[in-house]
């Protein structure tokens, strides 16, 4: 009988292990999500540079917004307003650092410092340089597809042509 009660909590011990190991490792790595996060931004920028929209729009949820300015767009308005401002400019670079990130369960918000800079056309013959610094916090979902960005919340927005604020 004895032996019988030993191998039984020997068995549950080891059921408990590996559901701890199981449930454990469901919990969101914060270095691997804000890795795979970084190379979302990273695909975004390369998609914007080469006008490839469809895969821009693949790394949004269905349901994506911006809220800047008191304003909000969704997704397709956002994606209209890339479409034109891709148009207008030339050598675009588009830098997103995450300066702090809270993730909970499938759910991640990134503090994040964005600088956009390119040669823009103001007047004919005349190029000038135009950059734009904000911070926002984005939400990202975790899906079947990857990490998706649900919002945008810009929180700060610093324009500069030729080192000017507008």
């Amino acid at each position: 009988m004895r032996i019988h009660s030993v191998k039984l909590v020997l068995a549950l011990a080891s059921c408990f292990t590996f559901l701890a190991t199981c449930f454990g490792s469901a919990k969101p790595n914060s270095a691997a999500v804000k890795t795979a996060l970084t190379r979302r931004y990273s695909q975004m920028e390369r998609d914007f540079r080469a006008q490839n929209f469809s895969d821009y729009s693949s790394l949004l949820t269905n349901s994506f917004t911006i809220n800047a300015m008191g304003k909000t767009m969704t997704k397709a308005q956002t994606l209209a307003d890339l479409k034109k401002q891709s148009k207008l400019v030339k050598n675009p670079r588009w830098v997103r650092n995450i300066t702090h990130l809270v993730i909970n369960n499938k759910t991640a918000v990134a503090s994040v410092t964005s600088d956009f800079s390119t040669s823009i056309q103001m007047h004919p013959g005349a190029m000038s340089t135009f950059t734009l610094h904000e911070t926002k916090a984005d939400t990202w979902v975790q899906t079947p597809r990857g990490w998706l960005l649900q919002n945008t919340a810009v929180r700060t927005m610093v324009p500069t042509i030729n080192g000017k604020k507008v």
